[in-house]
């Protein structure tokens, strides 16, 4: 059964722009940078407890699977 998050698109954009600015803050040594990252980071952990992003039915997801389609 797979079930996928309602904010998954948001969430791995906003854990990627986490990671690059992670990423640039080490390279220029720049602790503001890396708060910031922080921040972006912890937002992205945070779409996990909105209201109604736990899962979308399968069915809404269109990912088809093992429902019997009447094909004989």
């Amino acid at each position: 059964m797979s079930i996928e998050s309602k904010y998954l698109d948001w969430k791995v954009h906003l854990f990627m722009a986490g990671g690059a600015l992670v990423l640039a803050g080490i390279y220029f040594n720049n602790h503001w940078v890396m708060w910031g990252a922080l921040v972006v980071l912890a937002a992205a952990f945070g779409l996990r407890f909105l209201p109604g992003a736990d899962a979308v039915p399968e069915e809404d997801v269109g990912l088809g699977g093992d429902e019997d389609d009447g094909g004989g």
